[in-house]
């Protein structure tokens, strides 16, 4: 195996590892995690302000409400 395949399988199993997590924290813990990075909340955080602008484009009110509501169902 060349360096960049390792470094990539490295990495590629560590953003599963920390996927697995995050979703096993969000879905099955029955309390609050006290970590500091949670990823499922850091990519809400990102994608809000552009759903929000991409939104603003839609003319119609509830073809608006109902893009909005997909992301929002979501979290």
């Amino acid at each position: 195996m060349h360096t960049n395949a390792i470094v990539a399988l490295v990495f590629g199993i560590i953003i599963v590892w920390v996927v697995l997590l995050d979703a096993f924290e969000t879905v099955v813990l029955p309390r609050r995690v006290t970590r500091h990075f949670k990823l499922t909340a850091w990519f809400y955080r990102q994608t809000w302000i552009p759903w929000r602008k991409i939104a603003g484009r839609i003319p119609t009110a509830s073809i608006r409400q109902n893009f909005l509501d997909i992301l929002g169902r979501s979290r």
